[in-house]
């Protein structure tokens, strides 16, 4: 069950990569690790699907690029957030859809076909 858990935020993830220009934005952060990315791209749908506000995004943004040695500033993370909050739209409503279907104990399947079908 966990793969197809981990299936379902990848493909939710992959959906959002194609929503901006990712090449650009792994060019400005500097990193050739592609975990890292698609993990800051992860952290901002899933923290707004789970209703937080702009201001706690950016700070888990901020965070995790510390961590993880990233050369980015605040505003260009701010800007980031405020970017892709709109750009993945799509992706956020998804997940929200996901945690929803999860805490309703659907099949793990289903949940998968759900999310597929509202990505493509």
């Amino acid at each position: 069950m966990d793969n197809i858990e981990n299936i379902i935020w990848d493909t939710i993830t992959k959906s959002a990569k194609k929503r901006f220009d990712y090449s650009a934005f792994e060019k400005q952060l500097d990193s050739p690790d592609e975990i890292i990315i698609d993990g800051i791209v992860f952290i901002i749908i899933d923290e707004f699907a789970k209703g937080e506000s702009k201001k706690h995004v950016v700070t888990k943004v901020l965070q995790r690029a510390l961590l993880k040695g990233l050369k980015w500033n605040e505003f260009d993370i701010i800007r980031f957030v405020n970017n892709t909050e709109h750009q993945f739209k799509v992706e956020i409503y998804t997940a929200n859809v996901v945690y929803q279907m999860l805490k309703d104990h659907k099949d793990i399947k289903e949940v998968l076909t759900t999310v597929n079908k509202m990505l493509n």
